[in-house]
Formats: structure tokens, C-alpha cells, sequence
């Protein structure tokens, strides 16, 4: 976790190759729900992403659409994918402290209306 504070993988990936695009994205849900027919509700929780560029997003996008999942867009600043790589923590301290070791846990995001 200390690690995380500093940087993130994503950065340094980027760092390695700077002439790549390079985005932050299914790492918030864990891998055993990837699949989306495993949420019988018809329900899925969104995927979360940040970096890339604006000629790169849309192809993204389209890659969280046609593995069933609705894409949330964080931005493209590639300092905003260590927030998603801390988030991607959350559902295992969840798993351990709140729902008795069920890792099978996600999150939505929800906007109210005006």
C-alpha cells in the first residue's frame, strides 16, 4: 500500500513506454465477476477508467462495452489511476471485515436526480 501512495503500476508502465497509450481500467471488480453473467440481477456494476488519450477513449470504451459492462471515465490524467488501484483494494478489506470472506462484491455509481 505504501507503494501506492508514491505511484501507481500504471504510471510506471507509462514511464517504460512513453510512446504508448496507456489507460487504467477493470481493476475495481474483482476477477471472479468479470463475467458479466454471473450478476443474474441484469445489474453490472460500471467499470472505472482514467488515462489514454482522446483519440484512444472511445476504443476503450468499446472494450468495457462489449465485455457487458458500462464504462465510467475517471479522466486522462494517468495520476488519477493510483485512486482506481487503491479503490481495487477496497472489495478484499470489505471481503475480510464486513461479508465474511465473500470477495464476490463491487461498486456502482449512482447519480441523483436534479
Amino acid at each position: 500500500m505504501e507503494y501506492m501512495h508514491r505511484t501507481s503500476i500504471t504510471e510506471e508502465i507509462q514511464k517504460a513506454l512513453p510512446e504508448a497509450i496507456v489507460f487504467k481500467i477493470f481493476n475495481t471488480i474483482p476477477e471472479t465477476l468479470l463475467d458479466v453473467s454471473k450478476w443474474t440481477s441484469g445489474h453490472v456494476p460500471p467499470v472505472l477508467l482514467a488515462g489514454g488519450s482522446s483519440n484512444s477513449v472511445d476504443i476503450a470504451r468499446k472494450l468495457i462495452k462489449d465485455a457487458g459492462f458500462v464504462p465510467k471515465y475517471a479522466g486522462y490524467n494517468l495520476g488519477d489511476s493510483g485512486l482506481l488501484e487503491r479503490l481495487g483494494v477496497l472489495p478484499h478489506r470489505l471481503a475480510e471485515n464486513e461479508v465474511h470472506g465473500d470477495a464476490n462484491i463491487a461498486f456502482d455509481v449512482f447519480q441523483r436526480k436534479a
